[in-house]
C-alpha cells in the first residue's frame, strides 16, 4: 500500500517508513498509530512541564522517549524537534517559554492532522 501523502506532508512524515512498516504488520499499523496520537498529548505536556520548570533530565527523557515513538510512526518532523529538545535537556539549556516549545505544539498539530489522514486511508482500505 502507498500513502499518499500531501505535498503539505512531506516535511512532516516519511511516507516510505510508513509503507515499509506496513508491509511488515499490516493493519495493526493503524492500532499503533491510534496508541501514538492517544499518548502524544500527555507526552507534549510531560515535555512543556519540564521546561516550565527548568527538568533538564526530565526534558531529556520525555523527548528522547518522543523522538522514539515518532520515529516508530514516521513522524519525521516530531522525531526531529524531540531531538533538539532531548538535547536541549541534555545540555542543561531547559528554560520556560524556549522557543522550542512553540515549534514541538505547531510540530505536532501538522502531525495529528497528517496522521489522521493516514488513519483514514488505512481505513478505507480496510473495507
Amino acid at each position: 500500500m502507498t500513502f499518499p501523502v500531501s505535498p503539505s506532508d512531506n516535511d512532516t512524515l516519511d511516507s516510505r517508513s510508513l509503507e515499509l512498516t506496513y508491509s511488515e504488520i499490516g493493519d495493526d499499523l493503524l492500532l499503533i498509530l491510534d496508541l501514538f496520537l492517544r499518548s502524544l498529548k500527555q507526552r507534549i505536556d510531560a515535555i512543556l512541564i519540564a521546561m516550565d520548570q527548568c527538568d533538564n533530565r526530565s526534558l531529556a527523557n520525555q523527548a528522547h522517549t518522543l523522538k522514539g515513538s515518532a520515529g516508530n510512526v514516521g513522524a519525521c518532523a516530531l522525531q526531529e524537534i524531540s531531538l533538539q529538545l532531548e538535547l536541549l535537556g541534555r545540555n542543561g539549556n531547559a528554560a520556560p517559554q524556549h522557543p522550542l516549545a512553540s515549534q514541538l505544539l505547531s510540530t505536532a498539530e501538522q502531525t495529528i492532522d497528517a496522521l489522521e489522514r493516514v488513519m483514514e486511508t488505512l481505513k478505507a482500505n480496510a473495507r
